[in-house]
């Protein structure tokens, strides 16, 4: 029952049936629709980093990979090629340019995109929401949610997500931690309910690497 009202929250919103501006409550309502109803996801996205301590890192892009729920893949392609992967109780990073496995990394997997993304908790119960910015007002065509999470989270202060009607799709998110450090998220070329390989996240060490177990 509460599925078929989310979806239906999210058919209203993307139809543009509400009288008056949408709450972050909506927002949040119209973006679980939209994820509820891809399953799954294949998207390119650019990633950097921005800290008060080094500057602006450079850009990463690559692949993401999403089955919901609970398997996620990034797929980095350049600058330097790695793989971080997230799927039921098991965590990966591999790094083939310095030939290093990283099993376990827990928290990685426990961090708010993949609890955004792939977990099944509803992300009202998680994070208390507010719009900071709309299609009209400095939202780039789109809203602009932030997220603080209800509980501590790994150190993270807040998540912004930005989501475009009228689909109410995820284009981008902005995570920012205690240190001041801020990764920005740009999602491209979104394409959903898509077949993708269950090899995608069931990838073993390949020969000669070094395998490593994170804390």
């Amino acid at each position: 029952m509460r599925k078929c009202l989310v979806a239906l929250a999210g058919w209203l919103l993307g139809a543009g049936a509400y009288a008056s501006p949408p709450t972050a409550s909506d927002l949040l309502a119209g973006l679980e629709a939209w994820l509820a109803s891809a399953r799954t996801l294949r998207c390119r996205f650019e990633q950097r980093l921005v800290s008060d301590l080094v500057g602006e890192t450079a850009r990463e892009e690559g692949v993401l990979y999403l089955a919901r729920p609970g398997r996620m893949r990034w797929e980095y392609l350049a600058p330097e090629r790695k793989i971080a992967l997230a799927a039921g109780d098991r965590a990966v990073v591999y790094l083939p340019e310095t030939g290093q496995w990283i099993e376990g990394g827990e928290a990685w997997r426990e961090g708010p995109l993949w609890r955004l993304l792939a977990g099944d908790v509803p992300i009202a119960e998680l994070f208390a929401p507010s719009i900071v910015a709309t299609p009209e007002r400095g939202g780039e065509g789109g809203y602009r949610v932030r997220l603080v999470p209800r509980q501590p989270l790994q150190g993270i202060v807040d998540v912004t997500l930005w989501i475009e009607p009228p689909e109410m799709r995820l284009r981008g998110a902005e995570v920012l931690d205690e240190a001041g450090n801020r990764i920005e998220y740009r999602f491209l070329r979104i394409r959903t309910g898509v077949s993708l390989d269950e090899g995608l996240f069931r990838i073993e060490p390949p020969a000669g690497v070094e395998i490593l177990r994170a804390g």
